[in-house]
């Protein structure tokens, strides 16, 4: 796995290539989003109540945004413990869009 970098011009459309916990709205609603590329793009989205994503719905929308144009994968994260972090639970809807959940 490559180093992740939090800038890559050539899969965000920004002005400096990144995108730090910066607004992007679909079908009118506005999430919260970081960029980060694993050798692929990541859009990392953290969320109270990761039971209110239709991520079905939602996930071809941002994968697909002008802003990523060779797409990006999605992450949806909700954080239930800011102490020890450790994935509690993953769940794959499709293999661009993932949930997660942390906690200690």
């Amino acid at each position: 796995m490559d180093l992740p970098l939090l800038a890559n011009s050539r899969q965000i459309n920004t002005p400096d290539g990144k995108m730090l916990a910066k607004t992007i709205t679909v079908d009118g609603k506005e999430y919260k989003g970081t960029f980060v590329c694993m050798g692929n793009p990541h859009l990392v989205i953290f969320i109270d109540d990761i039971k209110n994503v239709n991520l079905p719905a939602i996930g071809p929308k941002l994968e697909n945004h002008p802003l990523f144009p060779e797409r990006t994968n999605i992450e949806f994260v909700e954080v239930l413990s800011h102490n020890k972090h450790k994935p509690l639970q993953e769940k794959q809807i499709h293999t661009r869009y993932n949930k997660l959940t942390i906690m200690n």
